[in-house]
């Protein structure tokens, strides 16, 4: 008996989610299409009855992460205006918690080094991501409009920079310090 597009869709959102988490706690390299499906609870062979390989699921995770992301941002801005919830995921994005679990954190943070040498897909999906975000912040940025966007690029920038070294270092007081420098930098 054929599955149902309801269920087969349900598979492929629960498929998506694992991937979603599993790629920004492991990297691309280092969670398999088995890791993912066992993650989702189903078996390897399915998998390709949703995806024709493991990088439209790359970047369909990527999509995925960043979109929760984004929903988180305009769910806050919603109830409390941009400028808090800008506030509010730059406070996140510096926290001691984002840098000890990629799993649940930022997408480019987690994925930037690895982006670079993905397949054009996964290049687009983060470099969407990556747009989505901009405009967010220089939306809430307190300048004129023409330095919003280089304002928030350099936002961005110093944000996942400080994260990706923060994870790279053995040394919690160094690690501490970098987000420190960083928060004061952001915030003020």
């Amino acid at each position: 008996m054929r599955r149902s597009r309801e269920a087969t869709a349900q598979s492929r959102e629960r498929i998506v989610s694992e991937a979603a988490q599993l790629f920004r706690e492991r990297g691309i390299e280092g969670a398999s299409v088995a890791d993912v499906m066992n993650a989702a609870g189903m078996t390897h062979g399915g998998f390709y009855r949703h995806f024709p390989d493991k990088d439209a699921l790359v970047a369909a995770a990527v999509d995925r992460a960043v979109d929760d992301v984004i929903g988180q941002i305009d769910q806050q801005a919603a109830t409390e205006g941009l400028g808090a919830a800008i506030s509010a995921y730059v406070s996140m994005y510096l926290s001691d918690d984002h840098v000890k679990s990629p799993r649940y954190g930022c997408p480019i943070a987690a994925l930037a080094s690895e982006a670079r040498r993905a397949p054009e897909t996964t290049r687009a999906a983060v470099t969407n991501g990556l747009a989505s975000v901009v405009e967010r912040i220089g939306k809430a940025l307190p300048c004129e409009p023409e330095d919003q966007r280089p304002a928030a690029l350099a936002m961005m920038a110093m944000l996942v920079g400080t994260v990706v070294l923060a994870r790279s270092t053995a040394d919690k007081a160094l690690r501490d310090e970098l987000l420190q420098a960083a928060r004061a930098q952001a915030i003020g």
